[in-house]
């Protein structure tokens, strides 16, 4: 093979490279993209299995993949050339063009291109042979969709599809008109109304506030008499047991210190703040709960 390479996307530069039989001529190779996705079309030879490969021809000239056209007609509101920004659609019925997939090897590859590249005309084959824009008043082929585009002309066939239009009910009023419909309360088990009632109980917030408080002014010092209560009290009951003497600190003195620490620890508790109180459930009211912080005597 010899010479460049043809790379342009516009299809009507490649017809003078077909015999007019319809194969390219010897010494001529295609290298072209397309204009979306760059992936190589399928020109000089048949696509293997790729619908990328594949191509469509707009009516401007313009050659782009078949997956990438296709995309483009169905995201676009009024589809246009990617290019030069052609239209796509018929001007009466504003249904969008049809456009056949074209690779190499098919015969009379010519043409189909040829073919493909052409005035739009104003109303695409259904239309027409329904004798207008919607003129037998039935849905469009499959792939067509109208875009808001303005009211065209109805031709003399299109009367009794025009009457239809018109009579019909708007779908904006029908689902305007319907109920709402009822919300069902998130957890199937606890009714809507118990549940605000429980986040709502002002006495569940007080149970809650004294329990922070209590905590909160909880102080220190009983805590670590406890633990110094904790570690003392078995060493001294065995060194009673057995009879161990200190002479810097007699057994003695050991218990009186004992017996003072315990009482220091009751005190600091009994200036706490007030006990928690039972709460009786569904019926809201309380018992008091007794507590007694009065000395008591260690038991050794």
């Amino acid at each position: 093979m010899s010479g460049n390479p043809i790379t342009s996307n516009l299809a009507s530069n490649w017809l003078p490279n077909f015999a007019p039989q319809g194969f390219i001529l010897l010494g001529v190779r295609f290298e072209v993209d397309c204009g979306i996705c760059q992936k190589s079309l399928a020109i000089s030879s048949p696509a293997r299995n790729n619908e990328s490969e594949r191509f469509n021809i707009l009516p401007c000239g313009h050659a782009y993949c078949v997956r990438c056209t296709t995309r483009w007609m169905e995201t676009s509101e009024l589809p246009t050339c990617p290019s030069c920004r052609g239209p796509l659609v018929h001007s009466v019925c504003g249904h969008r063009v049809s456009l056949r997939p074209l690779e190499g090897g098919m015969t009379r590859l010519r043409q189909a291109i040829s073919d493909s590249i052409k005035e739009i005309p104003p109303l695409c084959p259904d239309c027409e042979n329904r004798g207008g824009a919607n003129g037998g008043g039935g849905p469009p082929r499959p792939g067509h969709s109208r875009p808001n585009l303005p009211e065209p002309p109805r031709g003399p066939g299109g009367r009794r599809g025009a009457i239809a239009l018109e009579n019909a009910p708007d779908p904006r009023q029908r689902h305007s008109q319907r109920a709402p419909r009822p919300r069902e309360p998130r957890s199937p088990l606890i009714p809507r109304e118990e549940v605000n009632a429980q986040h709502q109980d002002a006495e569940t917030d007080a149970l809650i506030a004294r329990m922070a408080a209590r905590i909160a002014h909880r102080p220190v010092v009983p805590l670590l008499l406890s633990a110094v209560l904790s570690f003392l009290l078995p060493v001294v009951t065995l060194s009673c047991l057995f009879g161990i003497q200190n002479p810097a600190l007699p057994p003695t003195v050991l218990l009186d210190l004992l017996s003072r620490c315990h009482m220091a620890s009751a005190d600091a508790t009994a200036i706490t703040a007030p006990p928690l109180s039972k709460r009786t459930i569904r019926t809201g009211t309380e018992e008091p709960e007794a507590q007694d912080f009065r000395e008591r005597p260690v038991d050794l």
